[in-house]
């Protein structure tokens, strides 16, 4: 886990940066690498790279970065899990390394088998390596966009980095909002998943591309899809077993580090078979952290608390404080560069900072719901209407009336309609909720991204949308709450062997009986106590942060804020009877409100000459 930097002159002319001003575009990332910090500028000044470095993996210098191999410069952000594989396959090659690190693996991996690496490497990256003879720069991001990249090119030069904020002080005429892409955020949640960032000419590199860049020209080009055939030959057993295969092997690769490590735990099946089978691997205890409401009914902690001594785990129980809501908010957004719709940022920072004192790498179970089926109620009737199309009546009416003992049907059709009709008819929906008319002229429209690929299944589509969708912006939100810890987060579920397999299998292998995630379930069977694999009440994460928007000074910044009374974003008429609303608790309005509020703490980190020149907010 590390952060990179680089500039790389399109059209022949030096680098116009001194190098103070490159070294502050650095420290601008230093909380991603805490350990160590370095640059190469090409004697001809045509390409400068930076990075910070989180060590991990060989903790000696020898495997600091930028990394030199041969006549290939490299930084790289992220983890080749299966990277002793690939070095045992190379030295059979003839290849000798120097250190024990994956960076070194990976640049050997490429002078081998060049862009084709990438099919090779099992992990999570954003990587630049630049060839000196060629001059040519090579640029490429994990399948799932675990790990940021973001760019930019104008006439003179390529710039590229991990946080959009060195960008910005290199350039800073890119403090630039991008008005379409906030009013995504504020209508429909959009985030981490849009190419387009809050910045107008900042974008980034989409999850499973690379470019290449040589001469001035640039190349853009997919590498991994999502595969679409079906597999119908293969048993349930036969599946059950091989997924069980995988999900172990994904977590064993995933424990394959030099420093302290644990995991972040819930109630649920997820984490709980991470830290399950981890045990199993390892042979020890797990630290393991969850957030707690203790006050609250749906307090996770009971339950871990409950399992910690047939698990073995070595629980940590972190009680989640809202007083110091707005600063938290303000740094969070800081981080993040934008928004997050879900206040579940609070929690997890707030676990990662007690993890923080006691493990370095830590897993987590991120991606499981949009792979397995898991958010069943939102899902369910793309489920059903398969049935339907391929005449299984029989199995449709047994799966509805099993669902409805758990479920709403009004529910999840409506969650169904909210997916599947255009986005006229959302924009509809809201006018009829009396909030449409909150965004003023500068957040009037936005233009939606529709989905890349489509599959014959309704199902399917749906689990693709949130796999590519959803997903991407949660991993957006967790990579950066974690690296803002300077902690490395690791993902069994976004495995992409796991990913190709499940895609692969009848939908009846993922829901059963109004049952999602009927696979895992299945496969976890000894491993995981069976109340927590027979419980159907897969829930969300829930926050309380309500209470925290009765503050009249908070309700007065955001009425007061430049961007309703200069900027206009918002229409001050309208906020003003939605605050209302929401002190009076007329209406549950408290999410669309957390969203203005992180609006307005962006415009005041990255627009605002006073507050955007300092490191922190």
């Amino acid at each position: 886990m590390c952060g990179i930097l680089g500039v790389y002159s399109l059209d022949g002319s030096p680098i116009q940066f001194s190098e103070s001003q490159f070294d502050e575009a650095i420290s601008r990332m230093k909380h991603r690498g805490p350990d160590a910090t370095g640059r190469y500028t090409a004697p001809d000044r045509s390409i400068e790279l930076g990075h910070v470095r989180l060590s991990i993996i060989d903790l000696s210098n020898e495997s600091n970065q930028p990394f030199h191999y041969g006549n290939l410069c490299l930084i790289f952000n992220g983890e080749i899990y299966n990277y002793l594989e690939i070095r045992e396959e190379l030295v059979s090659k003839g290849y000798k390394f120097r250190t024990t690190s994956d960076t070194e693996v990976l640049a050997a991996a490429y002078q081998e088998w060049g862009y084709d690496c990438l099919l090779r490497f099992n992990g999570m990256w954003a990587f630049a390596l630049y060839d000196k003879d060629r001059k040519s720069l090579f640029l490429a991001r994990d399948r799932f966009g675990i790990k940021p990249c973001y760019y930019h090119a104008d006439q003179h030069a390529f710039y590229f980095g991990s946080v959009i904020k060195s960008l910005l002080v290199l350039k800073p005429a890119l403090r630039t909002p991008n008005l379409n892409t906030i009013a995504g955020y504020c209508r429909e949640s959009v985030g981490g998943e849009s190419l387009d960032t809050w910045f107008e000419n900042v974008s980034r590199l989409a999850p499973a591309h690379y470019m290449v860049i040589r001469q001035g020209q640039t190349q853009t080009i997919r590498y991994w899809d999502y595969p679409d055939n079906e597999d119908t030959t293969t048993s349930f057993q036969e599946a059950t077993h091989r997924y069980r295969t995988l999900f172990e092997d994904a977590t064993r690769i995933r424990l394959r580090t030099d420093v302290p490590y644990g995991a972040t735990l819930s109630s649920g099946i997820d984490s709980q078979s991470i830290v399950a089978m981890a045990q199993r691997i390892s042979g020890r205890s797990l630290y393991t952290y969850t957030a707690s409401f203790p006050d609250k009914p749906y307090d996770e902690f009971k339950t871990v608390e409950s399992l910690q001594k047939d698990m073995g785990y070595r629980a940590h129980q972190q009680r989640v404080d809202y007083t110091d809501f707005l600063p938290d908010l303000r740094l969070l957004v800081y981080h993040l560069e934008g928004g997050h719709s879900s206040p579940a940022i609070f929690p997890l920072s707030q676990v990662l900072q007690r993890a923080k004192q006691d493990i370095i790498v830590f897993l987590e179970g991120q991606g499981a719901d949009e792979l397995l089926a898991g958010y069943i109620n939102a899902i369910f009737c793309e489920y059903w209407l398969d049935r339907i199309k391929a005449g299984e009546l029989k199995a449709s009416w047994t799966a509805l009336r099993a669902f409805r003992k758990n479920w709403s049907l009004t529910y999840a059709g409506l969650l169904f309609l909210r997916t599947s009709l255009p986005a006229r008819f959302r924009t509809l929906g809201r006018k009829a909720q009396g909030i449409e008319n909150i965004y003023g002229t500068g957040l009037s429209k936005y233009r939606d991204q529709p989905p890349q690929k489509k599959f014959s299944g309704l199902l399917k589509q749906r689990l693709y949308e949130q796999h590519t969708g959803g997903l991407v912006n949660l991993l957006h939100y967790g990579d950066n709450i974690s690296m803002m810890h300077s902690l490395e987060s690791r993902l069994p579920f976004m495995d992409y062997r796991l990913v190709e397999y499940v895609f692969r299998l009848p939908d009846s292998y993922l829901i059963h009986q109004g049952m999602g995630k009927y696979l895992h379930r299945q496969a976890m069977q000894g491993i995981v106590p069976n109340k927590l694999l027979d419980d159907r009440n897969k829930i969300g994460f829930t926050s309380p942060f309500e209470e925290v928007f009765q503050n009249r000074d908070l309700l007065n910044y955001i009425k007061s804020h430049p961007v309703v009374t200069q900027e206009h974003w918002f229409d001050q008429v309208a906020l003003d009877s939605l605050i209302e609303n929401v002190e009076r608790n007329r209406k549950k309005q408290h999410r669309l409100l957390f969203r203005i509020l992180s609006v307005a703490l962006w415009y005041d980190a990255f627009l605002q000459p006073e507050i955007s020149g300092s490191r922190t907010p």
